[in-house]
């Protein structure tokens, strides 16, 4: 799990300790990672966040969010 600013905090892309975790993870030690998972809507996680991750090498990203964090 990695966490990363929020969106709220007026992050627009993943904190540089998550994007070199994200990518050390997809390259190092889990190079059978394929896929990430975001847990939050755009409010919380950057939007760009998603894009960021299949520019790191992850094939599929999914974003799970509901209406508000709780519901989330």
């Amino acid at each position: 799990m990695l966490v990363t600013r929020s969106a709220r905090q007026g992050a627009t892309s993943l904190s540089n300790p998550a994007r070199i975790a994200a990518r050390d993870l997809r390259a190092g030690g889990c190079r059978l990672a394929r896929q990430a998972i975001v847990i939050g809507g755009p409010a919380a996680v950057p939007a760009g966040v998603d894009a960021e991750l299949v520019g790191l090498g992850y094939d599929e990203v999914f974003r799970v969010s509901g209406a508000d964090r709780y519901a989330t």
